[in-house]
């Protein structure tokens, strides 16, 4: 609601995109009516714990899907994120995310959050109550404004809890057999039609070099 509308060329090249994923047979996972993240965290609910599971993103939102065997990937700055890094930055656990953002609120996103609840004051609280539930059991211990706030915030911060919360149960097809690489002639005819030159050259064969005796 708070956003530009997507400009129309990326619109028109998402299709593309997709054939070039497509191409190189890794399998593309969408469902109407669900966002991407809804799709992510179902995905990732369906791992085994046994494997270690990265996700691509830089989204914030995706920080509740930390655990001991999921880990995030921000590919701009090549690093990874992990759950002790989620500690490092706001002072809580993974399984306590979301009551963060349900307090802190995301304008960007048009989640309303609490009034005057900001995130050194949301892990203040959830570090000493625990959650949102331990958080409005214990209002009456909270002093001053702050208690005020979160009393007449409640409706708010309940409705942030529904909006910031991924859905794990997209009815998406998982994909069981393991990714075994693509065919390189197909990628490569993809390529010349796309007249991506350099990636081309790249993975075109290197011609044998004559022996000279």
């Amino acid at each position: 609601m708070n956003r530009s509308k997507a400009p129309d060329d990326l619109q028109e090249q998402i299709p593309f995109v997709e054939e070039v994923i497509t191409a190189f047979d890794i399998p593309v996972l969408k469902c109407e009516g669900f966002e991407a993240d809804d799709v992510i965290a179902t995905v990732t609910a369906s791992a085994s714990p046994t494997n270690i599971v990265t996700v691509v993103t830089s989204d914030k939102d995706c920080r509740q899907l930390l655990s001991d065997h999921v880990r995030l990937y921000n590919i701009r700055k090549k690093e990874f994120y992990t759950a002790e890094s989620l500690k490092n930055d706001w002072g809580i656990a993974p399984e306590q995310c979301v009551d963060f953002q349900s307090l802190c609120g995301d304008s960007s996103d048009n989640i309303p959050g609490a009034r005057g609840i900001g995130p050194k004051t949301a892990t203040e609280l959830l570090q000493k109550y625990g959650s949102l539930e331990g958080i409005y059991k214990n209002l009456f211990d909270i002093p001053g404004k702050r208690r005020d706030n979160l009393a007449e915030s409640k409706h708010n911060v309940d409705l942030s809890k529904r909006l910031v919360t991924l859905r794990k149960d997209a009815p998406v097809e998982i994909p069981e057999a393991p990714y075994a690489g693509y065919n390189r002639d197909k990628v490569m005819a993809m390529f010349k039609r796309f007249g991506f030159d350099s990636l081309y050259a790249k993975l075109a064969p290197t011609p044998h070099k004559l022996a000279l005796y």
